[in-house]
C-alpha cells in the first residue's frame, strides 16, 4: 500500500513537471515571422522613413515581379517628391500589371503633366473618364493638360463640366482662374483664386498661386503682403524665399531681391541654384562679369546642368565674346537636346553675327521641340531681318497668342523697325519705339 502511494506521488510530480515544461515551451521566445515587404514598406512610410520604405518596396519587386503594388507605391513616392520621370516609369510598369486600376492611370497622367508631357497625360485622363465620368482627379488633370497644350476653349469646357458635376474644389478653381486670366478676365481670375485659398486655408501652395497672379499683374504690393504672411508662418520655406527674390528682382528692388536669395542660400548652401539666382541678379543689372562668376560657380557644383552653361553663354554674348558664347551654348545643347531655349540662344548669337542660315537652323530645331512664344518670337525677328514682312507678322501674331507679355518687347524690338509703319503691326503691337522699356524677362 505504501509502495502504491509512493508510485502515485511520483506520477503526480512527473505530470506536474510535464505541464510546467509544456507551458514554458509554449511561452518560449521565438523569432517573429518575416514581415511582408509591402506591409513593411507601408509601415516605414507612416514613420517617415522614406529611404528604408523604398528599399522594402524594391525588395518586394524582386520577390514578386508580377505584383504591381510595390511599383505603384514607388511611383506615388516619386510623384510626391516631384520626380516626375521616375514616377512615370514606375507607374507605367504598375499599370501594365493591373490594367483595371484607374487610380494608377490617373496618377500616371499627373506624372506625365509634371514631366512636361501633357499629350500623354491627356490620353490617360480620357481613358479614366470613359470609365469613371465623375473622377475629379482625372477631370482636373485633363483640364491641366489642356491648359498646358494651349487648348483653352477645351479646358474651359472641362472646368465648367467639373464645377457643375463634382462641385467647387481648390484645384479646379485655380485652373478656372488660369483660363480667365488668359482671356483677360482678371477680376474673375482673382475671385476664383481667393475662393480656392479660403477653401484650403492651410494650403501654402494656393496662397503662392495667388501671389504669383499678383506678380504677373505687376501688383507687387499685394503679392508682397501674401508672401510676407507666408514667410511669418514658415521662414525656412526655401522655395518661398526664392519666389520673393524673383519678385523683387522683377520689381527692380535689387537689395530686397539679394536679401531673399541669401536667406534661401543659407538653408541649402551647396545648391547650384543659389549661384544661378545671384547670377540673374547681376545680369539684370548689367554686371555681366559678376554674373559670369556666379554662373561658373553653379557650373562647378553641377557640371551636368545645361542651364548653367546657358547663363555663361548669355554673359559672353553680352560681352561680345562670341566664340566663347557659342561654345557655352553648344555645351548646354549637348547636355539637354530637348531644351528649346538653348537652341534659341544659339540662333540669337548667329543672328547677331549676321549668319541668317545658321540662325534659322537653330530656330527650326527649337520649333520642332516646342512652339513656345519665345521660339515664335525668335522666328519673327529672323523673318524681319530677312525682309519678309508678311512672315514676320504671322510669327509675331502667333508669339503673342502664346505669350501676350511679349507685346512690350515687340514694341521696342530693333529687328521690327522696318515694320513700324505696317498697319497689322500697329494693330498687334501698337506704336514701335526704341525708347520703351521691354517687359522684364528672367535671363535663366
Amino acid at each position: 500500500m505504501t509502495e502504491l502511494k509512493y508510485l502515485r506521488g511520483i506520477l503526480a510530480v512527473t505530470f506536474i513537471c510535464c505541464l510546467i515544461m509544456a507551458s514554458c515551451h509554449k511561452n518560449a521566445w521565438r523569432p517573429p515571422p518575416p514581415q511582408n515587404p509591402m506591409t513593411e514598406g507601408d509601415s516605414l512610410i507612416r514613420q517617415g522613413k522614406r529611404d528604408e520604405a523604398k528599399k522594402a518596396y524594391l525588395d518586394f519587386c524582386r520577390l514578386s515581379p508580377d505584383d504591381g503594388r510595390p511599383l505603384a507605391a514607388l511611383g506615388r513616392m516619386a510623384l510626391e517628391e516631384e520626380n516626375y520621370d521616375e514616377a512615370a516609369g514606375y507607374l507605367e510598369s504598375a499599370y501594365r500589371l493591373t490594367p483595371t486600376d484607374f487610380s494608377l492611370l490617373s496618377d500616371l497622367g499627373r506624372a506625365y503633366n509634371g514631366a512636361g508631357k501633357p499629350e500623354k497625360a491627356l490620353k490617360d485622363f480620357d481613358r479614366v473618364i470613359e470609365n469613371e465620368p465623375l473622377n475629379y482627379f482625372a477631370l482636373s488633370g485633363k483640364a491641366r493638360s489642356q491648359v498646358m497644350l494651349g487648348l483653352y476653349k477645351e479646358a474651359e469646357g472641362t472646368v465648367g463640366y467639373t464645377l457643375n458635376t463634382v462641385g467647387e474644389r481648390p484645384e479646379i478653381l485655380i485652373l478656372s482662374s488660369d483660363i480667365k486670366e488668359k482671356k483677360g478676365d482678371f477680376k474673375g481670375a482673382e475671385e476664383d483664386l481667393k475662393k480656392a485659398v479660403s477653401m484650403s486655408s492651410g494650403s501654402e501652395e494656393n496662397r503662392k498661386a495667388l501671389a504669383g497672379f499678383y506678380i504677373r499683374l505687376k501688383q507687387y504690393d499685394k503679392a508682397r503682403d501674401v508672401l510676407k504672411s507666408l514667410e511669418k508662418k514658415n521662414a525656412a520655406d526655401r522655395d518661398l524665399l526664392i519666389m520673393m527674390g524673383d519678385m523683387e528682382l522683377e520689381a527692380k528692388k535689387f537689395r530686397d531681391s539679394e536679401n531673399a536669395y541669401l536667406k534661401a542660400a543659407r538653408l541649402e548652401p551647396d545648391d547650384p541654384d543659389n549661384f544661378m539666382n545671384m547670377g540673374n541678379l547681376y545680369f539684370v543689372q548689367g554686371d555681366y562679369k559678376k554674373a559670369l562668376d556666379e554662373y561658373r560657380k553653379a557650373s562647378k557644383l553641377d557640371p551636368e546642368a545645361p542651364y548653367t552653361y546657358g547663363g555663361i553663354g548669355d554673359c559672353f554674348m553680352e560681352m561680345g565674346r562670341f566664340k566663347e558664347a557659342e561654345a557655352a551654348y553648344k555645351k548646354a545643347v549637348s547636355l539637354d537636346k530637348n531644351s528649346e531655349q538653348d537652341y534659341v540662344s544659339l540662333g540669337d548669337l548667329y543672328l547677331k553675327q549676321g549668319d541668317l542660315k545658321k540662325a534659322e537652323d537653330q530656330y527650326r530645331l527649337a520649333e520642332k521641340i516646342r512652339q513656345t512664344g519665345e521660339v515664335l518670337y525668335a522666328l519673327a525677328r529672323l523673318e524681319a531681318r530677312k525682309g519678309e514682312a508678311s512672315q514676320a507678322l504671322t510669327y509675331i501674331e502667333k508669339a503673342l497668342a502664346e505669350d501676350p507679355e511679349l507685346k512690350e518687347s515687340a514694341a521696342c524690338e530693333p529687328y521690327f523697325k522696318p515694320l513700324a509703319s505696317n498697319e497689322k503691326f500697329k494693330k498687334l503691337v501698337g506704336a514701335w519705339s526704341p525708347g520703351q522699356t521691354p517687359e522684364f524677362r528672367f535671363p535663366r
